[in-house]
């Protein structure tokens, strides 16, 4: 697992609930969550393969990392939803998780 030492920034996620009347539904926000963010502009596949542009890619620890359709709240405050995950495995288990904002 990737030691905390390299996830310098703290990041707040909402957990996707679901789609309600007015639009998606966010759950309560998960906060101060050890993360890496690199703010660069990347071409991504989403959920369905289509090609999307990302704008930071953030890597978590698999123990508390945001899910697809989540919203996450960047250093500069604002806030995108994950279009792209990656768990990326070692030997054993997931090591480090990456998405894709």
């Amino acid at each position: 697992m990737i030691p905390l030492s390299r996830l310098p920034h703290r990041l707040t996620f909402r957990p996707y609930l679901g789609d309600g009347n007015r639009g998606k539904v966010l759950g309560e926000p998960v906060k101060d969550v050890p993360a890496r963010v690199e703010m660069r502009v990347k071409l991504v596949r989403d959920q369905q393969g289509k090609e999307v542009v990302s704008s930071a890619t953030i890597y978590f620890q698999p123990i508390l990392a945001p899910a697809l359709g989540d919203e996450v709240t960047l250093p500069d405050g604002n806030a995108r939803q994950v279009i792209a995950r990656h768990d990326n495995a070692g030997r054993r288990r997931t090591e480090l998780i990456t998405v894709h904002v």
